[in-house]
């Protein structure tokens, strides 16, 4: 059994879905596709118990069963199979002992019970996965975890103070991915204890027009703040950005003024580039543009109109911002091109800031090279002539050695001895893979494409 204890956020954090996935996550951890939710209201201390299950649809007998099946009290005489909450406080007190809940009756929050979780559902996997995704509320105190393991008793607390010890025991400072996810929350913390004074505002791109990095020192107002800023990022300090963008819809009359919010920091340790995108909290995980060894970025967008055009644009995981789902696709005017603009802003600005003012350098291999000064001695004497001009040997180019040919048949393609060949070569190495549209065509072989180690019949 995992049990996990979330404090309650403000109404709108739970609008971050867009696919209706979410329902089923809880009872998809389950081998038994069940999970109970135990909650404490804040407005009035009631307390609250409800089950649910997702089966197939099934036969008990010769009954039919529907897929889904609830937990709770059934007391509209209209509605017979609607579920309410549990509140008889006998059944509740006794839930709470026999899954072992540490939540007092007049503490806030939700409880979640997923019965039998899945095998590769652990405590140090569910770590990770919160840490990954939640890491920027979780250190805001925004949400506190308590994930527990009933069958072993072991408990685990997240929260702004306990995150980074617990990634220290569990993970490793001495991991790859442990030091990653400790820049990454040091970062945070960093960011957002950021001066807001601080901050530089850059400019709104033309109206009209689509939103481009390609002429980013025209964000800045003056070639000064931009001199004055890219000293400062390779002076490795910190900088907050806060980035304009109009959005509309494409059945909108007005355009809607809102901003995102990029931090940026240069470090000299030579580590892998740290790059996180956030939408109103959420961590968007599976997307990386940065390079640059060393250095840190968080790319925020908040509760407004940008936040919603990310929403609509997420994959179903809410790993990826993408341009063809249903629920982005052809709704925004420019829409592409502002995902661009969001995805590609700390790599931008990072590439920006990186680069050397423009102009003549004249110091810039004086280590390596060096010019006689005024007053210094040359060497004298007779200049010699010139000899003969002696043509270059070229050697002559040998042979290609010929092995096999490829050719093309029905259905697919033959190797064969080449004509040319004069020995069979000592080895061949094949690889093959069907063409894609996006992806490595390799990395998405699947053996039910074809498998070569197989033999096939003679017809």
């Amino acid at each position: 059994m995992v049990h996990s204890q979330r404090r309650a956020l403000r109404e709108k954090d739970g609008d971050r879905g867009r696919w209706g996935l979410g329902k089923i996550v809880y009872p998809a951890a389950s081998r038994v596709r069940s999970f109970f939710a135990y909650t404490v209201r804040r407005s009035d201390r009631v307390r609250l118990l409800i089950g649910r299950s997702v089966l197939a649809v099934h036969n008990i007998g010769e009954e039919s069963h529907d897929s889904e099946g609830y937990f709770g009290r059934f007391d509209d005489s209209e509605h017979a199979y609607f579920a309410t909450p549990e509140t008889d406080e006998a059944t509740l007190d006794r839930f709470a002992s026999d899954f072992a809940l540490t939540r007092l009756n007049d503490e806030p929050g939700l409880s979640l019970v997923i019965p039998w979780p899945e095998g590769d559902i652990t405590m140090d996997a569910l770590i990770r996965s919160l840490v990954e995704h939640w890491f920027w509320v979780i250190l805001e105190d925004r949400l506190v975890v308590r994930a527990a393991l009933a069958a072993t008793g072991e408990e685990v607390i997240l929260s702004c103070d306990t995150v980074e010890d617990v990634i220290r025991q569990r993970v490793g400072e001495t991991t790859l991915e442990g030091q990653q996810l400790l820049r990454k929350l040091r970062f945070g913390r960093e960011a957002q204890l950021f001066d807001p004074r601080r901050t530089i505002s850059l400019s709104m791109c033309p109206t009209g027009s689509a939103p481009k990095w390609d002429v980013a020192e025209e964000r800045f107002g003056s070639p000064e703040a931009v001199d004055e800023t890219r000293q400062a990022f390779q002076d490795g300090q910190m900088l907050g950005f806060d980035v304009p963008v109009r959005v509309r819809r494409s059945s909108g009359v007005t355009d809607e003024t809102a901003s995102f919010e990029v931090y940026l920091q240069r470090t000299n340790t030579g580590a892998q580039a740290v790059e996180t995108f956030l939408r109103d909290g959420l961590t968007i995980s599976g997307q990386h543009f940065l390079r640059e060894p060393g250095v840190l970025a968080i790319v925020k967008a908040g509760d407004n109109s940008l936040g919603n055009l990310l929403g609509d644009a997420e994959n179903p995981a809410h790993t990826r911002w993408e341009r063809g789902g249903k629920h982005f696709k052809g709704r925004y005017e420019h829409g592409p091109s502002i995902l661009t603009y969001v995805q590609r802003s700390a790599s931008n600005l990072c590439s920006l800031l990186s680069r050397r003012p423009e102009g003549v350098d004249k110091d810039l291999l004086q280590h390596l090279f060096s010019v006689p000064e005024s007053g210094q001695i040359k060497a004298t004497g007779p200049k010699p002539k010139p000899g003969p001009i002696v043509p270059p040997i070229v050697p002559p180019v040998k042979p290609p050695n010929y092995f096999v040919e490829c050719g093309k048949i029905h259905g697919g393609f033959h190797l064969r001895p080449h004509p040319k060949a004069v020995k069979p070569p000592a080895a061949i190495q094949l690889r093959a893979a069907y063409e894609v549209v996006r992806g490595n065509p390799f990395r998405l072989h699947h053996p039910a494409d074809f498998d070569f180690t197989k033999r096939a019949s003679k017809k």
